[in-house]
């Protein structure tokens, strides 16, 4: 399982660290929090609901199963994720709408494994848990 920067630095082009100097670049840096932020505080069950009532209950379920997740687009992402926060989550990184609704699309399902390890969606105390590691690495 890839840890969250690698996925999002990768969506963006990047290496591992982003940049020559080590560290997180400044997208990335600015795209984790906005990613943890979609499953914090009780978000994930409902990520997981907007995603069923999309049509996209198989994926969220891969998300959350052991094993291989399925992805979803970024058409998908807008219609789950909702206009107004991808270009919150495009401000917050100086990239496009539709970088981020991309991002949003790779991220998503990562971070839902992440939160996810066991194969089955924790308490939202948990969940909080685990992103706060992400956020802090």
């Amino acid at each position: 399982m890839s840890s969250l920067d690698e996925v999002l630095a990768g969506v963006l082009g990047q290496g591992a660290s982003g940049r020559s100097g080590g560290g997180r670049s400044p997208a990335v840096q600015a795209l984790i929090p906005a990613v943890t932020s979609l499953l914090a505080g009780g978000g994930l069950s409902k990520l997981l609901d907007a995603c069923k009532a999309n049509g996209l209950g198989e994926q969220a379920d891969s998300w959350v199963a052991t094993g291989e997740n399925k992805s979803i687009s970024a058409s998908d992402v807008q219609r789950v994720v909702g206009h107004e926060r991808i270009a919150q989550v495009a401000n917050d990184a100086n990239i496009s709408e539709d970088q981020a609704a991309d991002v949003l699309a790779e991220a998503i399902p990562a971070a839902v494994d992440h939160a996810t390890p066991d194969g089955v969606a924790p308490d939202p105390a948990k969940v909080d848990e685990r992103l706060q590691a992400v956020t802090l690495n």
